[in-house]
């Protein structure tokens, strides 16, 4: 795109080429200093159907890569593409110029089945996505709580999506409710992208005990409104993103939360402003401490074994 807010330059800055999607940062940040926050907005939208969405969720490597950090602190990037799009509510996706004939097939509304579908239909293409969940947005809705990604926003950006002219069917399994020999018969081309909905485990003995949950599990039952009991006091391990989000949630439902993690607040992987947060609410972190055992008695859980801790040299 050449116009007087895009930047053109022979090598992609570090921001942009660390973006999975590579997203003209440097073309949006100038178009924002000069006051054009629509053109923002839209420099976004050529390459991010998704905007509001990521501005709060993105794992933001952008932000890791910005060189403005070996100066004194990084761009906020996502800070700045949420308030871009955030004054342009109104915005409407590009549809396609020239109509095709081929049918494509999207397997998941995640966000790599809805990237795949909109560019797809950019060209063209006449898409449907298949989803086996009630409600559409994969991980986006079924993995993050609302507090940090609002239903009705993702809702919103997804109805943008379908209005370009693809079509969502949900509470469809591939496999189940349709075939994905039927797919490949029916549809020029399928694209599958169903997630990572399945939980790593620890090995520990008494994994198996109904008071011990995954917490892609939890979050899910959570975001789709189902039933879910808590005791009075929770342990979470793991000191990531997703666990800080399981922390909260369930503090926020009452009950006492403790963060169980092996090495020191320092390590943890999950954003600051995450764990800040998390404290705030009343979440305790119990650090250098490494699960080596789930106990029970009468099969019930009683308590949590772990081994002390110390950081290497």
């Amino acid at each position: 795109m050449n116009d007087k807010y895009t930047m053109q330059k022979p090598i992609m800055p570090p921001c942009q080429a660390a973006c999975p999607i590579h997203q003209d940062a440097q073309g949006y940040i100038k178009s924002i200093a000069a006051g054009d926050f629509e053109k923002a907005a839209y420099i976004i939208l050529e390459d991010n159907p998704l905007p509001g969405t990521l501005g709060r969720v993105c794992a933001h490597p952008c932000t890791v890569a910005c060189t403005r950090g070996e100066l004194d602190e990084p761009i906020n990037i996502p800070g700045l593409k949420r308030f871009a799009v955030d004054t342009v509510p109104d915005y409407v996706l590009q549809k396609p110029d020239v109509e095709r004939s081929e049918k494509i097939a999207v397997v998941g509304s995640g966000p790599a089945g809805l990237m795949c579908a909109y560019k797809l239909r950019q060209q063209g293409y006449q898409v449907t996505i298949f989803e086996s969940q009630p409600v559409a947005g994969g991980m986006l809705r079924l993995g993050i709580p609302d507090f940090r990604l609002p239903p009705a926003l993702l809702e919103e950006e997804i109805r943008k999506i379908e209005d370009t002219g693809i079509e969502i069917k949900l509470n469809t399994q591939i496999g189940k409710d349709v075939s994905l020999s039927k797919l490949k018969s029916s549809y020029k081309a399928v694209f599958i992208g169903i997630g990572a909905h399945i939980d790593r485990h620890l090995g520990l003995e008494g994994e198996n005990l109904p008071e011990v949950r995954s917490g892609i599990d939890f979050l899910r039952k959570v975001n789709l409104n189902e039933e879910v009991e808590l005791g009075d006091k929770v342990l979470v391990i793991g000191g990531g993103n997703s666990a800080t989000d399981v922390a909260r949630t369930a503090r926020r439902r009452g009950s006492e939360v403790t963060m169980v993690y092996r090495r020191t607040r320092d390590e943890m992987p999950a954003d600051e402003i995450e764990i800040q947060e998390a404290e705030e609410e009343g979440v305790v972190l119990r650090l250098l401490a490494s699960p080596s055992g789930i106990i029970a008695e009468n099969g019930k859980l009683k308590a949590l074994e772990c081994h002390e801790m110390k950081l290497g040299e």
